[in-house]
């Protein structure tokens, strides 16, 4: 005898973003490591953004403090600021790979930088 009120419905886990040919219905894990990975791609891919329009900009402001101490000085803190938030984005991957790691959590601990590129 079944006493069970309400049936179990199983919808597809299948998303075009993380796959494009995506016809069959994956286990959720794979889907939460392929947007884990996403996120950190895109996290990745911004921040480096930043930190190469930080860096041309301190480098500017250098370049045109013509001796004006306090211009030299905002310059060089764009420059430090931009390396320094560099370092942090790296530092987050580092700690979030380490943990995956001694806790055992798959998909941190595969958790990769890609870099972008054209498909066509």
């Amino acid at each position: 005898m079944n006493f069970q009120l309400v049936k179990p419905v199983y919808a597809e886990v299948c998303n075009t973003l993380f796959n494009p040919n995506c016809t069959s219905n994956p286990d959720p894990i794979t889907t939460t490591q392929n947007l884990v990975q996403t996120f950190f791609n895109w996290f990745i891919i911004i921040a480096v953004i930043f930190f190469v329009y930080h860096f041309i900009n301190g480098g500017i402001r250098i370049i045109t403090s013509q001796g004006d101490a306090k211009k030299l000085e905002e310059g060089r803190n764009s420059l430090t600021n931009a390396v320094l938030g560099v370092v942090v984005v790296f530092s987050i991957f580092a700690i979030l790979k380490l943990l995956g790691l001694a806790f055992g959590l798959d998909n941190l601990a595969n958790l990769q930088i890609s870099l972008p590129s054209l498909t066509l």
